[in-house]
């Protein structure tokens, strides 16, 4: 060829040497993706580690207000009186009853953060057991205390 002149691709090499190219940078950008991506694993079970151990706080809340409420109700209407409860818990917890300071606290039995509420009533026995998932409690009031009772 003289000097000046350029050479002449064929077209089917010009569209390998695109295609190549296109295939790299298809490659380095789904690197970069995936990097970012990396970054933020953490960040994302941080977010959803926190957001299922308040989501067991607010259902133990509510476990331990019906339970409360239901034995208030027995006490109040006095002995021979009963009330079925429906609790659902995400985890294992034990319900303890306090006679003297008259409070009730679940525990949780994976060692998570406990929740107490204030009762006017006391009880008759230390407490109950309740599996994650859904429990049926019989409270009843027998002889000015309240008894706590899994049935199933």
């Amino acid at each position: 060829m003289a000097k000046g002149q350029q050479s002449l691709e064929s077209p089917s090499a010009i569209t390998r040497r695109l295609r190549g190219q296109s295939s790299i940078e298809l490659l380095v950008l789904l690197a970069a993706f995936f990097a970012f991506l990396a970054a933020w694993v953490p960040v994302i079970n941080g977010v959803r580690q926190a957001s299922a151990e308040s989501m067991e706080q607010k259902y133990a809340e509510l476990a331990l207000s019906d339970l409360v409420g239901a034995g208030d109700e027995a006490y109040i209407l006095g002995s021979g009186n009963a009330r079925e409860v429906e609790v659902r818990l995400l985890g294992d917890a034990s319900v303890g009853f306090d006679a003297e300071s008259r409070n009730a606290t679940i525990f949780f039995l994976n060692g998570t953060r406990n929740v107490s509420a204030r009762t006017q009533f006391s009880t008759a026995g230390n407490g109950i057991v309740l599996a994650g998932g859904l429990n049926r409690v019989l409270v009843r009031s027998e002889d000015g205390k309240v008894v706590f009772e899994r049935l199933g």
